[in-house]
Formats: C-alpha cells, structure tokens, sequence
C-alpha cells in the first residue's frame, strides 16, 4: 500500500511520464523499423519447364509446400505466392515412371523447406492419328430430327 502511495506522488510525475513516452515511442520503433525475421508457410504453383512437345506429364501436383524464412515486411505481401518460384525440368526426359526434383527460388528471404523434395510423375508420349469416321443409322429417326451431310 506504502508503494502505490510513494508512486502517486507529483514530485517525479513529469519524470514517469517522460520514460512512458519514451518506452512507448521505443516499443513502436521496436516493432515497426527493426522488423523482424520471421518463417512463413506458403502454398505454390509447381510449374513444368523444357516439357517437349510429344510428352506428356501425369500424377504432378498442382501445388506444393514452401516455408520461408525473411524479413516480416517482406513475408506479409500479398503476392508472395507470385514471387516464390517451384518448377521441375522436364528436359530429356524418358517414357515411364520418374522422380523428379522440385527447383525453388525467392530472391526475398531463405528457402527452409519445400514439402515434397521430389515429386514422382508418369511420363508417356502423345500420339496423334486421324481415321476416318462414317456414321451409320440406325432405327428410326425423331420427327424433329434430320439427317444431312457435311
């Protein structure tokens, strides 16, 4: 009780108002222009580069899981899925089963992890062949139908 009535005193309440001030006006500084270096999880598109043409990629996902590491400014941007780029190189790549792995860049922070480190895709070639096709009747056909050529 002694103490809350010593610190109510006005001898030194300009002095305490002073250092308030002051803590608070460091607290903002603190967490406005030091910022800090925090670790981020984001969700991002895994691209296909150097695919040739007569191949085709199955079982890749869409999306995979990149944690960075960077300034708070930094990681709080809105396009920071944008900015973080996952790719896989398809270049002289085989028929059959292949594990791949993932290439992240981000030039705004560190790289922690990526989440798979590797996808395992199916790759076939794509064959085209026109034949050609007649149609043939059979039954018969509804009033409001009718049959033409084209």
């Amino acid at each position: 009780m002694r103490f809350l009535q010593r610190l109510a005193r006005k001898e030194n309440l300009l002095a305490r108002i002073i250092c308030l001030l002051m803590a608070c006006g460091l607290w903002v500084y603190v967490m406005t222009d030091q910022n800090p270096i925090i670790e981020r999880n984001i969700e991002v598109r895994l691209q296909q580069r150097n695919l040739p043409q007569n191949m085709m990629v199955f079982n890749a996902p869409d999306k995979i899981l990149v944690k960075v590491r960077g300034s708070r400014a930094k990681l709080s941007s809105d396009n920071l899925s944008a900015e973080i780029n996952a790719s896989i190189n398809l270049k002289n790549i085989t028929e059959g089963q292949q594990s791949l792995p993932i290439t992240v860049t981000y030039s705004g922070g560190e790289i922690v992890s990526v989440t798979p480190k590797e996808v395992s895709v199916y790759v076939d070639t794509v064959s085209e062949k026109k034949v050609p096709v007649t149609t043939r009747i059979v039954g018969a056909v509804n009033g409001d139908m009718t049959i033409g050529n084209s």
